[in-house]
């Protein structure tokens, strides 16, 4: 995990400015940012200071939004009159407390929402966000179909094939549970076909389906996944069962 920081100063009236600025823009943009695990805004009155902080899966992904909070920064101080003191930017390296509850709950909500990026994959195809998201060892349990697959070029390829066959896909989270170094996802996909998936051709069809990911997370990384779907009744929408395509004659 990365932690990036931001202090203000200001007089009393620019840090109302700043809190009102901060629940009614910042903390929605910054929960909306792919790769954010939690942030936490700080205000001292009376001494006349605030502090921001932001956590994120990785070093990578706090650099990628890096333009984002720049240009959040900038808009802060034109709204709220505040100055920015200093930047500054940590890699997590541990944390300690009596709230044991409060740290794993931090925890799965940032294993959540690495599992969202990897959903998120499906729908985009960007290499990029491969890389930030899984190991360079990962092992990706697949169906029959799919096989074992591992490192993370191979799984690059499984993406882009479906990519290929399914151009138009969309992947959303329907629902997650999280647990230790692992988390339950289960998503929905829709789409068109539109490219041969194995020895079945493209159809035109549309389709949606349903499947269930566990992810075990590593290092801020997905490490392994094993995956099941309903690939019976992709098939079916798709035409391509023997007794839907009976019917379709």
């Amino acid at each position: 995990m990365y932690a990036r920081t931001s202090t203000w100063t200001g007089s009393a009236d620019a840090l109302e400015k700043w809190v009102e600025h901060v629940e009614k823009s910042v903390a929605p943009m910054v929960a909306g940012l792919a790769g954010n695990a939690g942030a936490f805004f700080f205000a001292d009155r009376s001494g006349g200071r605030a502090l921001t902080l932001t956590l994120w899966d990785s070093e990578d992904a706090a650099a990628a939004t890096d333009l984002t909070a720049d240009q959040s920064r900038d808009r802060t101080v034109a709204a709220t009159g505040v100055e920015l003191e200093q930047r500054g930017r940590y890699a997590v390296v541990g944390a300690a407390g009596a709230n044991g509850g409060q740290q794993r709950a931090e925890t799965s909500a940032a294993n959540k929402a690495l599992s969202r990026r990897f959903t998120e994959l499906f729908s985009s195809g960007d290499q990029g966000l491969a890389e930030r998201v899984l190991a360079p060892d990962v092992v990706f349990h697949g169906t029959a179909g799919d096989g074992e697959l591992r490192g993370i070029d191979a799984l690059k390829r499984f993406v882009a094939a479906y990519r290929a066959a399914f151009p138009e896909a969309r992947s959303t989270v329907e629902d997650q549970i999280a647990e230790g170094d692992k988390v339950v996802t289960r998503w929905r996909a829709r789409g068109t076909h539109r490219g041969a998936v194995g020895p079945h051709a493209a159809t035109g069809r549309g389709f949606a389906f349903e499947g269930v990911t566990i992810e075990r997370i590593a290092d801020g990384k997905i490490a392994e996944v094993w995956v099941s779907r309903d690939e019976l009744g992709l098939l079916g929408q798709l035409g391509r069962l023997p007794e839907a395509a009976g019917r379709t004659r």
